[in-house]
């Protein structure tokens, strides 16, 4: 009888938890200087039927917090807003208890970024009658050419947490005006692609793209047409893409999926992603997030997914098994954070541990390492693992994050020994099918 009544207390503890959520959990401003707004907003949401209250959130002395409202109406949003004063220049990583009506137990949110200075006096939040929640930042994209040629047309894909913000489209003088809300955005174009944290001072980005095709300020009526409308290369995915529920997937035709049973057997996929210092660079990261949340929408509900990441520690963030809960999948993808020295040897045992958990007979059973670099504790213990979890039916591939030449040679030599391919990611133009396609290769029938 305790162990029912304990099962159900924990059922509507979650039940609770799902209906009244944070909307984001951690900010990372990145690069924090005098200069930028070391503020940020943290969403309530409340699904529920009832009025939820915000009681408190437990934030040491450099921190304010202040709130949008204290009362969560059913269907409402609330934010809470803290404002960091960095005590000291470096890295910060901090956790602070949020505690609500609603919930039995606090959740947490994060602040996390790199200091290059510390606060000589207190700043409290701006209020949010004088700076509202969610509100805009003016941003431009300026596209030239290597020779400094204004470049019009050029095609600029923003991307949030994995998932497409927007395409837009530089005008004739090669310039994008925009309003984004404050965050960490990564911009794609043609050739160039990065990740910037949107606020009142990062406020432009400049791209100089090694492209044939200029656009001048003035253009001639002799431009081709075609070149305005890009719909072609999107075309024979768009069905699989924006299809987000498995229950859109199980009414659609099989012959339109991506992986459909009839010629792919089932995959339990086990993800291992390095989140090392390096990968907050060149927006590593970022491509990597829309990798992946590419590859979820294609994913059936007989495919099982594990996510670990590595840095200096090995850590399970999501087990599925069966029933795939895509939206649980892409909230994980999405909550994955840099910092840290890569140590990937430990992690492959222990994403070898994680595939062997779930194994599925006569289905496709790999890891999939993501990588920028090499181990610091050394390619051949590696190899080593991979080759014994490949006599175990589990195949290592490995996909490389804009590598260098030395790091790709070593990671195609891991991924040989693993039974896998290494799969290169060098921009967003990899990201839509390049995972995809080597899955489909391990898991058809």
């Amino acid at each position: 009888m305790e162990k029912i009544l304990t099962l159900l207390f924990s059922f509507f503890l979650l039940s609770a938890v799902a209906q009244v959520s944070l909307v984001t959990s951690q900010m990372d401003f990145g690069t924090l200087t005098r200069a930028d707004e070391n503020f940020a907003d943290f969403g309530i949401q409340n699904k529920s039927n009832k009025q939820v209250i915000i009681f408190r959130v437990e934030v040491p002395k450099n921190v304010d917090v202040t709130f949008s409202s204290k009362t969560i109406e059913p269907g409402e949003t609330e934010f809470v807003r803290l404002r960091y004063n960095p005590s000291k220049e470096g890295s910060f990583k901090e956790k602070f208890d949020v505690f609500t009506s609603a919930w039995s137990v606090p959740q947490q949110i994060t602040l996390k970024g790199e200091s290059t200075y510390a606060a000589d006096r207190f700043m409290p939040c701006p209020d949010f009658s004088d700076d509202p929640a969610g509100s805009l930042r003016p941003f431009s994209v300026t596209a030239r050419t290597m020779r400094n040629i204004p470049l019009a047309k050029a095609e600029v894909q923003i991307y949030k947490d994995g998932e497409t913000v927007g395409k837009h489209y530089t005008d004739s003088n090669g310039e994008l005006d925009l309003n984004l809300p404050v965050g960490r955005y990564y911009f794609a174009l043609d050739g160039l692609d990065t990740s910037i944290f949107v606020n009142a001072t990062n406020d432009h980005l400049v791209a100089f793209l090694d492209v044939e095709q200029i656009a001048e300020v003035n253009p001639s009526p002799k431009i081709p047409e075609p070149e305005i409308i890009p719909i072609a290369p999107q075309e024979p995915v768009t069905p699989e893409v924006t299809a987000p529920s498995s229950l859109l997937q199980s009414v659609a035709k099989e012959e339109d999926l991506a992986l459909p049973l009839s010629k792919f057997k089932p995959n339990n996929l086990v993800f291992l992603v390095d989140v090392s210092t390096s990968m907050k660079h060149n927006g590593k990261l970022d491509l990597l997030k829309v990798a992946m949340i590419n590859l979820i929408d294609d994913l059936r509900d007989v495919d099982r997914f594990t996510l670990i990441s590595y840095a200096t520690d090995a850590g399970v963030i999501l087990k599925t098994e069966g029933n795939l809960d895509k939206e649980a999948c892409k909230s994980a993808i999405k909550g994955l954070a840099a910092g840290g020295k890569t140590e990937g040897t430990k992690a492959i045992n222990r994403a070898g541990q994680a595939a062997m958990d779930f194994y599925i007979e006569d289905g496709n059973n790999q890891i999939i390492l993501a990588t920028d670099g090499a181990f610091n504790e050394g390619a051949y213990k590696a190899q080593k693992l991979s080759a014994k979890y490949k006599r175990k039916g589990v195949v290592t591939s490995v996909v490389g994050i804009k590598c260098g030449k030395y790091t790709s040679k070593e990671m195609k030599e891991l991924a040989d020994k693993g039974g896998g391919n290494f799969v290169a990611l060098g921009g967003i133009e990899d990201a839509d099918s390049r995972i995809l396609d080597e899955v489909k290769l391990r898991s058809a029938k």
